[in-house]
């Protein structure tokens, strides 16, 4: 069971590590062979065409994986009704383009660009249903695939003097290869059929995680909107460097860990016999990821020069305190990292869309004032303000859903922030008989996994094997 549970994760891992790597070479050979508006041209198209297909698989994909049981006629329904979702939303990206430009060229780099939405959404019905069987090892070899050769044609195309088409094609070529990998690997049948009763019923459940997507797609473009606006170009560069630096492994582990967390989560919701147990088991996930992650980003937070200018270099060294602000964001943000897994795999996804709205709007504003002042600073200050505003309601979500206490969260999470306080003081005194290199880079780590884990000891000696026992039994 534990070699079972670990393979899975392991898979989820190589997915989104593998997506990322590939993303890092593919975007700078790209960036060196094409000219700045060939690239921004390129670029456009496909966030203009992305953009609606995350909100329309954001609307299926989480909703039909909680489903209390799939058959091939709720298979054909999920199908054909994306299908048609997916045209729509090329006719409509399609559409708005004619009206709004008069460059035919770029008009047709988004028509081509468009067959994304249409592969993208198509390919839901089999993720979906592996994500539910726990075929990660499936989703990651469809993505290695379809992001391997797209990589291949985009730099081949850009080499060849494609320009924008390689951007284009790149994605083109992502999609249609995950999907034919999908088709291939699971070849269920789909019947043409729709149960409108039944998709009206998953759509409404799935708007507002949409409108979720929506308001995540909206913060992130409207921060380096804002900020280039108030404060200039190298200003966005340092924030987009220190959010990069943060976001790379967070986003892929959680991401990873989510997708495992929500079918485990939403079976033991559907299960009446299994119900009782949901409480627990998510207090254990909630724990036990953050007494592994927290240490993780406060380090990275605590180690920030060390990291930035032993790797980056002295010309980046203006981004070591957006660094530790948005790493420490990163530390204690932590702790919600299950809570849209928890809403829909107990069907509430609406609990928390006009919190998340509210709190972006704060973001927004609050970049707005201080941006010209306090530049990539105030962008960082801006998400924590989101942060913030937006903890409350996901502890009273998690309150009502789980029936428990409002501090019920810090009771999961206050052995790790007590030893990461030690670990933090432990770290900031050897600091400065150590000086700035390499070895003392790697002691400065070695002191703070030291020191943690010898903390967590003196809380608990039988953390490890209560780990190892919630992996084979969880």
């Amino acid at each position: 069971m534990l070699r079972e549970r670990l393979a899975k994760l392991i898979w989820i891992f190589i997915e989104k590590f593998g997506m990322i790597f590939l993303s890092i070479i593919s975007f700078y050979v790209l960036a060196s062979q094409l000219t700045p508006k060939q690239l921004g041209l390129g670029v456009l198209a496909i966030a203009a065409v992305e953009a609606i297909a995350v909100l329309i698989n954001a609307a299926l994909e989480g909703p039909y994986v909680c489903a209390e049981k799939t058959d091939k006629k709720t298979d054909g329904s999920f199908f054909w009704t994306s299908i048609i979702l997916a045209v729509l939303g090329q006719l409509l990206v399609i559409g708005i383009t004619w009206l709004v430009t008069s460059d035919m060229f770029f008009l047709i780099l988004v028509s081509v660009a468009s067959l994304k939405i249409l592969m993208s959404i198509g390919a839901r019905v089999y993720i979906a249903n592996m994500r539910r069987e726990g075929q990660f090892k499936s989703i990651a070899i469809r993505t290695i695939f379809g992001k391997v050769l797209g990589t291949i044609a985009g730099i081949t195309m850009a080499i060849y003097g494609g320009g924008a088409w390689a951007i284009v094609i790149q994605g083109v070529v992502i999609d249609f290869v995950s999907l034919a990998v999908l088709m291939y690997i699971d070849r269920r049948p789909l019947p043409l059929y729709i149960d409108y009763k039944y998709m009206v019923n998953l759509l409404r459940l799935g708007i507002p995680l949409s409108i979720n997507a929506l308001n995540v797609d909206m913060l992130i473009r409207g921060i380096s909107l804002i900020l280039g606006s108030v404060a200039g170009a190298v200003e966005v560069a340092m924030y987009n460097f220190a959010t990069r630096l943060v976001d790379l492994p967070r986003s892929g582990i959680l991401f990873g860990l989510s997708s495992y967390a929500l079918p485990v989560f939403s079976r033991r919701y559907n299960n009446s016999t299994e119900q009782d147990h949901l409480k627990p088991f998510f207090a254990d996930t909630c724990r036990y990821t953050y007494l592994i992650l927290f240490p993780c980003f406060l380090g990275l937070a605590l180690l920030a020069p060390y990291v930035v200018l032993l790797i980056f270099g002295e010309k980046w060294q203006d981004a070591i305190p957006i660094l530790q602000v948005l790493s420490l964001l990163a530390a204690f943000s932590i702790v919600f990292a299950y809570v849209p897994a928890l809403l829909i795999a107990t069907k509430q996804p609406k609990l928390t869309v006009k919190a998340q709205l509210f709190s972006s709007f704060v973001a927004l504003l609050v970049l707005s004032v201080f941006g010209g002042t306090y530049g990539a600073m105030a962008a960082a200050l801006a998400m924590c303000a989101k942060y913030i505003f937006g903890a409350p309601f996901n502890l009273l979500a998690i309150s009502k859903l789980l029936q428990v206490r409002l501090t019920f969260m810090f009771d999961l999470i206050y052995q790790s922030v007590v030893a990461g306080i030690v670990m933090t003081s432990v770290i900031l005194s050897l600091q400065p008989m150590l000086g700035m290199s390499w070895q003392a880079f790697a002691l400065l780590i070695l002191s703070g996994i030291v020191s943690y884990n010898i903390t967590l000891l003196i809380f608990d000696i039988r953390w490890p094997k209560k780990l190892k026992a919630f992996l084979v039994n969880g």
